[in-house]
């Protein structure tokens, strides 16, 4: 006589005890892994930061200690200025357009990511590049910049950090630079503007000093002295 073994099976209170405990799980985990999240993207863009300090520290040393201005008069921004450093090496054309269209090459697309916070989620126009941080206007003014030598307290005074504007496009000379306290001005498309609640935790952005080091900081933390690198 054939034996035939019944299939075991789970019953439902089983399959309901499983399913409440992968939903526990769940609960305990997603929290982790969204702070894990914003971590990253801030680390990322602390280094996006520290790159542009290396590209401002390369032009100083080709323009006789200069820093670049934020806008030139035929319509080249820092970020443009970059392109020599950063891998871009947009064409003179290029850096003369009011902004950085989307139509160049793999290349040029990918580092301009570099330009992009990665906590910066405002829609923007797909056409153009979007363009998350600004220089110090104290440092670059408009078509003139410091040196070196006029950095006094280098090691409070911010360089560059984030600005969010739904305008703020690589190589466009508007947005290009922040005031004090500047950066946390949110400005929408139907130009309204509004108090951002920070990028990298509450009130709080990144912030690349003058000495190079790169902070995340509360905005309020700052004098408005400290901005002027000649104070």
């Amino acid at each position: 006589m054939i034996m035939i073994k019944k299939r075991a099976s789970f019953s439902l209170i089983e399959i309901l005890v499983v399913v409440a405990i992968i939903g526990i799980l769940s609960s305990l985990l997603l929290p982790v892994l969204s702070k894990t999240r914003k971590k990253a993207k801030t680390v990322l863009c602390k280094n996006n930061l520290k790159t542009m300090h290396l590209a401002s520290a390369l032009y100083a040393d080709d323009n006789d200690e200069y820093f670049t201005p934020y806008v030139t008069g035929i319509n080249v921004t820092w970020d443009d200025l970059y392109s020599d450093y950063d891998g871009r090496n947009l064409s003179q054309d290029q850096r003369e357009k009011v902004r950085l269209q989307s139509t160049v090459s793999a290349d040029v697309k990918k580092t301009n990511e570099l330009y992009k916070c990665p906590s910066d989620s405002i829609e923007r126009d797909s056409r153009f590049f979007t363009r998350s941080y600004v220089i110090n206007r104290s440092i670059g003014g408009g078509g003139t910049s410091i040196s070196r030598s006029d950095l006094t307290q280098a090691t409070i005074t911010p360089f560059h950090t984030t600005k969010i504007r739904v305008y703020n496009r690589l190589g466009e000379g508007n947005n290009s630079y922040a005031d004090a306290f500047g950066d946390v001005i949110l400005q929408s498309a139907d130009n309204t503007s509004t108090l951002y609640p920070g990028l990298h935790g509450t009130w709080s952005f990144n912030y690349l000093f003058c000495d190079g080091h790169v902070e995340t900081r509360v905005y309020s933390a700052f004098d408005v002295s400290d901005w002027d690198p000649t104070h």
